[in-house]
């Protein structure tokens, strides 16, 4: 909400007054107010039977979990989940600028897409209990996503600078990214002998996704444009739903070994 709603509205609220530098300092107002309240204001105390010693067998079960198939898929699709959330914010903006989009209407689209991701949020948790957890991944997450990634960059091709248009289309990115949602809840699942590095596994991948984005429009922005680049991000969304319905808990994996072996 903070970092993704509030800071692009703030700055497109503040950057005519105060210019790009006493923006980025008055950020640390923020960070002071933030910490006062978690220090002071939150008063949760972690249970004395939550905290144990550190321990470097553990921590190498972080890295070792990797050698299972299904864990390293999943970090695969994890790091494809946050590419485009990444990495538009990098190049977007210089995109759009030649289409006559000032910098306050985009910061205003960007905010708008993690407002309504705040709701889609809500709304694929309960659609992936509904409909599998899977298929939310694969279709919304994957698919759509890549889709919705080409109309980004049709959009001011054939509409020209359209702020509403363009918003709206920009929204479809904060739908489809919630997609990604039962991802999380998937995830410890496929190692329930030690869903803590599996949730550490999950964590690296959002982390590979926010490094991983920034470069690949690094590299290919100047030779390919950014239809080039949404191009490349459309195509690992398509990778991510190919991969996606080889993660399978190992409970399913024993019932398609026995009806297999019944088969036979």
């Amino acid at each position: 909400m903070g970092l993704s709603v509030v800071g692009p509205f703030y700055s497109s609220l503040a950057l005519p007054v105060m210019g790009e530098i006493n923006v980025l300092w008055s950020g640390a107002i923020f960070v002071v107010v933030g910490s006062v309240l978690a220090i002071y204001v939150n008063k949760d105390k972690v249970p004395a039977d939550e905290i144990h010693p550190f321990s470097f067998v553990e921590l190498m079960t972080c890295i070792t979990i990797l050698k299972r198939p299904r864990i390293a898929t999943g970090l695969v699709v994890k790091s494809i989940n946050g590419i485009a959330q990444y990495g538009l914010a990098v190049f977007l903006p210089i995109y759009l600028a030649g289409f006559g989009y000032s910098k306050t209407e985009w910061l205003h689209m960007w905010s708008a897409v993690f407002m309504v991701a705040i709701f889609a949020n809500l709304f694929f948790g309960f659609f992936g209990d509904k409909f599998g957890w899977r298929n939310t991944i694969m279709w919304i997450g994957g698919v759509c996503y890549a889709i919705v990634l080409m109309l980004v960059w049709l959009t001011p091709q054939l509409a020209g600078h359209n702020f509403y248009l363009m918003t709206f289309v920009l929204c479809l990115c904060g739908v489809t990214m919630a997609g990604y949602v039962p991802l999380s809840a998937l995830f410890p699942l496929l190692a329930p002998d030690n869903k803590g590095a599996a949730m550490s596994v999950l964590n690296l991948g959002a982390g590979l996704g926010a490094f991983l984005a920034p470069a690949i429009a690094g590299i290919f922005y100047a030779p390919l444009g950014a239809g080039g680049v949404l191009a490349i991000y459309a195509g690992l969304y398509i990778l991510s739903a190919v991969l996606t319905p080889f993660l399978k808990t190992p409970e399913e994996v024993e019932h398609l070994v026995l009806l297999n072996n019944k088969t036979v």
